[in-house]
């Protein structure tokens, strides 16, 4: 189903524009328009071919992404042009059309490996002192099946992550796009990811098998969850599933809280905020994974003692603004909390926009993001903050894949 409703979309995105581009390049009797647009859909057919046959010998979302970047980079474009073309306005759709091409482009490349890195300050009571400068490090929705072993850019993350000597290292979800088998090979760059008190994960709607497409490699959705499952522990990862740990400095705690997926339909609704709550008994500083961020409203916010929450799903859309005051998405008109930080003076929410992406590969304005959380011991009762980059981006920019 899931991959009908793309292919009615891909119809209707590339369908429209290429029937009135080749009315209007066959009025014109223009052989060289007409032969650029016959070139483009031959291209957008044998790149759609190949990724249909590649779905049948590989768990690799690889061939299907380069079918989408295909329709953004040469309908995108089209798009901006055709409305022009139909005005009598040829040089500003054509204008439009190449700086369309060029987003795109940079998207592909440095939009979609240049993760930044972000650090949030947090002040509350609730923080013991002994915990003053604790470092927390997240990352999350890194869909594994979206990228290409051995790529500069993927395999400088470990060291992305340990310069900033973290504590604790947390990972909120979507290791995988469909299948258990996404992760094998992936084992040495996941070990060489370090804290010093350990690293802990949630799993996403994405690890659950919800998108399994038994129509191409074959996987049993029971035993795909349960591999899927083993990953995280082979890569070193302790699954918090509707539990918590407990860290501790002498006589003080503070509790890291998971709980199972809880996300809106068709996305599993399986975890229970209530049972990791409880698992973390009275610590007073309780910090929560939860990989959808929609049920901060419903069973967070004002219902728990949970002091900050952390989550990602949203990718940001993978799109955006984020300059000169402008922090704008599509996300937005889908998830109420889409990207950052939220909350009110007693409860935080932070959602990280992750390090993969899915579907398109590329980013667009909302670069890809790593964030550290450091800890401070304050007197006052509201929680504060504050949110800067740290190191800019990722230091390599490799973009072999």
């Amino acid at each position: 189903m899931q991959l009908f409703k793309y292919v009615i979309a891909v119809l209707i995105l590339c369908g429209i524009p290429d029937i009135i581009l080749f009315r209007l390049f066959y009025k014109w009797r223009n052989k060289t328009l007409k032969s650029l647009q016959w070139t483009s859909v031959i291209i957008l057919l044998v790149v759609f071919s190949f990724a249909m046959i590649a779905r049948y010998f590989t768990v690799s979302m690889v061939p299907m992404l380069a079918f989408g970047f295909v329709v953004m980079f040469f309908y995108i474009p089209k798009w901006f042009f055709w409305p022009f073309a139909l005005l009598h306005h040829v040089k500003i759709g054509v204008s439009l059309a190449i700086i369309s091409a060029i987003i795109v482009l940079y998207g592909v490349t440095f939009g979609r490996t240049g993760i930044i890195t972000k650090q949030v300050d947090v002040y509350s009571y609730k923080i013991p002192e002994s915990f003053e400068g604790y470092k927390i490090m997240q990352f999350s929705d890194i869909h594994l099946g979206s990228l290409i072993k051995g790529s500069g850019w993927i395999e400088a993350l470990p060291d992305s992550l340990n310069q900033q000597e973290a504590d604790l290292l947390l990972f909120t979800g979507d290791l995988v796009n469909m299948y258990a088998l996404e992760t094998f090979g992936w084992d040495s760059l996941f070990l060489r990811m370090e804290a010093a008190d350990g690293k802990f994960a949630v799993r996403g709607n994405h690890d659950y098998s919800a998108y399994l497409d038994r129509g191409a490699i074959y996987a049993d959705s029971a035993t795909n969850i349960e591999h899927i499952e083993e990953a995280f522990g082979r890569f070193g990862f302790k699954l918090l599933n509707d539990t918590a740990a407990i860290i501790s400095r002498g006589a003080d705690k503070i509790a890291i809280l998971g709980t199972e997926n809880i996300g809106k339909p068709p996305f599993p609704q399986i975890g229970s905020v209530k049972e990791a709550v409880s698992a973390a008994g009275n610590v007073p500083c309780k910090i929560l994974m939860t990989h959808d961020a929609a049920v901060w409203d419903s069973q967070i916010a004002n219902v728990t003692d949970v002091m900050l929450t952390l989550s990602g799903h949203t990718h940001a859309a993978q799109m955006g603004v984020e300059s000169m005051g402008i922090h704008w998405s599509p996300a937005k008109f889908i998830h109420k909390y889409w990207d950052g930080i939220y909350g009110n003076n007693a409860q935080l929410l932070y959602v990280n926009r992750g390090v993969g992406y899915i579907t398109f590969p590329m980013r667009m304005g909302m670069s890809p993001e790593i964030t550290l959380f450091v800890l401070h011991h304050s007197k006052e009762p509201a929680i504060t903050y504050s949110v800067h980059r740290k190191y800019g981006r990722h230091p390599v920019f490799d973009t072999d894949d």
